[in-house]
Formats: structure tokens, C-alpha cells, sequence
């Protein structure tokens, strides 16, 4: 137990204070314990994804392989395969992580999604962080350690979970009176958009929130949350097979460039021995 010191006439007297474990669940306690606990969370929850992605992957997973392979290539996605069919938020996270497995690890199938599903997590545990300040401890616990999230994000490395994470930084700052926090609420809901189009039709079901905000406020976060989701395809809008999208140096940027069409060959019959049978 922590020492307090207590001073009073000349003298010092020493007391333990015990720490109630309801102290640390509702993260009243010492600040250190409550980092301690966090930690120590977040690293269960991380053990039990990675263990889950090294047990083996799904169709998905071999979808992201090839994609970022086209992304290195600096090829367009959508022209070169309909093996993805998603904002190209996600593009560019996949892009950025097979430039870090070629970088600092062998550049394998299994470090690829080892590392996805790295990155998911920490996305697993910002939304357990929201439900904790929005909801209570025991719900982002629920969520964080609930099978069902542990196989998505590990096993099946499911990017859902990043959309659902900006859809609900989105609706956090909606129905402020700041102009500057429902704007940018307006951007986190466009980049969710982009990383997978799960809330839609969301923007539309604002229109009927007419006791909650003024429907000018509405109606511009309509507009800037669609605007967004359709500005990002401008890059890729182009159907010329000349034409390539994306291109990933050192630092993944991306930029125009033409070259000539070459063939490409889908997988790779040895990435199959990677799979193995879902859980589920």
C-alpha cells in the first residue's frame, strides 16, 4: 500500500492507506495504478489478437496481400482488381504497413498480418477508451475483451472497426454549438466514409433531427461528410489502364504517374498454406 506521511507539532506519523478495488475499476484511484491497469489491459487484449492472427486468416487477408502489392506497384486498385471495393482510406493503411514489414521485418504474408492486426487493436482499444468515458468501465471492458472482437481484429483483421472509431469521434462533437467542433465532426464522419462506407446513409438520418440542431448546421454537415467521401475518389477517378493511382516510396504519398500495362498474377499458390479453418 502507498505511504502517506502526515506532519503535525514537529512530528511525522506514518499511515497505509488501503486501496479499494472499486477505486481502481472506476478509475478513481492513483494515477499510477490507473496507467498500470490500462497497460496491463491493453497488453491482455493485444496477446490474445496477435495469437488469434498467427493461428491463420480468410479470404480477406489474401485480398490485402494483393492489393498491396498493386499499391507498391503504383497501380490502380480499382482498374486492376474487384477484389476491393471500399473507399481508399484503407488503401493507404495497408500500403503503409506492407512498407513497414519490408522495411524492419521479412516481408511475409504472416508479419503482413501480424501487423494489421497490431494496428487494429490500438483501434480496438480507442473505442474502448470512448465507451469508458461515454459508457462506463465494465462496457469497454465487455467490448474489448469480447470474443467476437478479439477474432475480428485478429484473426479476420476486419478494418470495421476504424470506420466504426471516426463514426463515433463524428457523433462525440455533432450536436455542439462551437462551429468548430460539428465541423470538424463533419470530417471525422467524411474519413469514416473513406475507410468503409458503414454510416452511409447516417448523414441522411440527421435531417430529421430538427429539435436538436438548426438545419443550416444540418445540412452543411451533410454536405462536408458526402464531399469528403467522394472527393477521395478523384485520384483514382480516371479509367485509363495508363494511369496509375498510387505509388509508395519510403514515405507512401501519393501521386500520378504513367507506365506501361503489365500483367500481374493474382496470388501466389503458396500464400494458401496460410490458411486454415475459422473459429466461427
Amino acid at each position: 500500500y502507498p505511504l502517506q506521511s502526515k506532519v503535525s507539532e514537529g512530528t511525522s506519523k506514518y499511515s497505509f492507506q488501503r486501496i479499494k478495488p472499486s477505486d481502481i475499476l472506476n478509475w478513481n484511484g492513483h494515477s499510477f495504478y490507473r496507467v498500470l491497469l490500462f497497460v496491463c489491459l491493453f497488453l491482455i487484449g493485444a496477446a490474445l489478437r496477435l495469437w488469434s492472427a498467427w493461428l491463420g486468416s480468410n479470404f480477406d487477408l489474401d485480398s490485402f496481400w494483393l492489393v498491396s502489392d498493386l499499391i507498391s506497384q503504383g497501380k490502380n486498385v480499382y482498374v486492376e482488381t474487384r477484389r476491393y471495393n471500399y473507399g481508399p482510406g484503407w488503401l493507404i493503411v495497408i500500403g503503409v504497413i506492407r512498407s513497414f514489414t519490408r522495411t524492419f521485418f521479412e516481408d511475409s504474408f504472416l508479419a503482413f498480418h501480424l501487423s494489421i492486426a497490431a494496428f487494429l487493436t490500438v483501434i480496438d482499444a480507442g473505442i474502448a477508451n470512448w465507451l469508458r468515458r461515454t459508457c462506463g468501465l465494465h462496457v469497454a471492458l465487455i467490448f474489448y475483451f469480447h470474443p467476437v472482437s478479439v477474432l475480428i481484429s485478429g484473426y479476420h483483421s476486419q478494418f470495421d472497426n476504424v470506420a466504426v472509431l471516426l463514426g463515433l469521434l463524428a457523433w462525440s462533437g455533432f450536436k455542439s454549438t462551437q462551429t468548430s467542433k460539428w465541423l470538424i465532426s463533419a470530417l471525422w464522419l467524411g474519413l469514416s466514409l473513406v475507410v468503409k462506407h458503414i454510416f452511409l446513409f447516417f448523414p441522411f438520418w440527421l435531417l430529421f433531427l430538427k429539435k436538436s440542431l438548426p438545419l443550416r448546421q444540418r445540412l452543411i454537415f451533410i454536405l462536408l461528410a458526402y464531399g469528403i467521401f467522394a472527393l477521395s475518389f478523384l485520384p483514382v477517378s480516371k479509367p485509363s489502364r495508363n494511369l496509375n493511382a498510387f505509388a509508395f516510396c519510403k514515405v507512401v504519398r501519393m501521386v500520378y504517374v504513367t507506365s506501361e500495362k503489365t500483367s500481374y498474377k493474382i496470388i501466389d499458390p503458396h500464400l494458401h498454406n496460410h490458411l486454415r479453418l475459422s473459429f466461427i
